[in-house]
């Protein structure tokens, strides 16, 4: 979430209003387009202590809350069990969407099945579970490759996409996995960590070693993902490199045993690869040896 520049100041007093008046926060902010944290902020910034005394009041208020769904789940009975089971039954909805559908969460439910129901919901997840497997069994490669075309186009996260095909996103990885795991490795790995700031750092570094052995003659292969022992397979005439890269040079005695006897068995060299100084381009890069 971003901070909440657009919001004006008559905004932020209504906003508080509505806090006031028992509304939760985290909802008014999810309308205004922001995070709770900053919507927080510039209440705080406007009217000072008093909203701290408006927190307890929300704070009490969800608990009531709480302990009102947790009596509503307690005085459920055999009937209602039975009753929600077979709408249930009847919905071919996962669990979770069918929870979401009549307002009661995933776990009271399974709960309540298995309270009352056990065998029947005991039976019905094996049903489900065989169905499944049956309908993973049909998929072909031409399926699966025309799937993975459509998400390419989309712009879309896979669980996002998955809603759009209604096809569980598990399966959907499963399928990509089994049929086309090369074009779903690379597609994920540009997709992996948008937000994530350390496997951007990781990759970059990673990249920078490619290329330092490359302009050596070296032909360099790279492990996508921290997959294997080694992150790039370095290859020329007479020389074989298994290289790890660890950005800051951590690598602790068990992995470079590990990679040391790798390279070992196919007559390959260990290498660590790492940077030689804070915020500098250099590399420091050493020859593992047997510990």
């Amino acid at each position: 979430m971003y901070p909440p520049k657009g919001i004006t100041e008559e905004q932020v007093r209504f906003a508080a209003e509505r806090w006031k008046s028992g509304e939760f926060l985290a909802a008014i902010a999810r309308e205004y387009g922001c995070s709770r944290t900053n919507l927080l902020q510039r209440i705080r910034k406007l009217v000072g202590e008093e909203t701290y005394e408006w927190g307890r009041k929300a704070r009490s208020a969800a608990s009531i809350v709480g302990t009102k769904k947790l009596e509503r789940f307690s005085s459920y009975t055999k009937e209602d069990a039975d009753r929600i089971f077979n709408e249930y039954e009847l919905s071919g909805l996962t669990i979770e969407s069918f929870g979401k559908k009549i307002g009661i969460c995933r776990i009271n439910l399974t709960k309540l099945f298995n309270k009352y129901l056990p065998e029947r919901f005991k039976k019905l997840k094996s049903k489900k579970i065989k169905d499944h497997n049956e309908k993973f069994s049909k998929y072909t490669e031409a399926d699966v490759l025309e799937l993975i075309d459509q998400w390419r186009g989309s712009h879309l996260p896979l669980h996002v996409f998955s809603k759009d095909v209604k096809i569980g996103k598990n399966t959907l990885s499963k399928l990509f996995k089994k049929f086309l795991p090369a074009e779903y490795e690379a597609f994920t790995e540009i997709n992996i960590g948008r937000g994530s700031n350390k496997y951007k750092k990781g990759r970059a570094f990673e990249y920078l070693v490619r290329d330092h052995f490359k302009q050596k003659g070296y032909f360099v292969l790279r492990s996508p993902r921290s997959r294997g022992l080694a992150d790039l397979i370095a290859i020329k005439k007479g020389e074989l490199l298994f290289i790890q890269c660890k950005l800051w040079g951590g690598m602790n005695r068990n992995e470079q045993k590990d990679l040391f006897e790798l390279a070992e068995s196919v007559g390959a060299k260990a290498m660590l690869a790492s940077k030689s100084k804070w915020r500098s381009r250099e590399l420091k890069i050493i020859e593992l040896e047997k510990s």
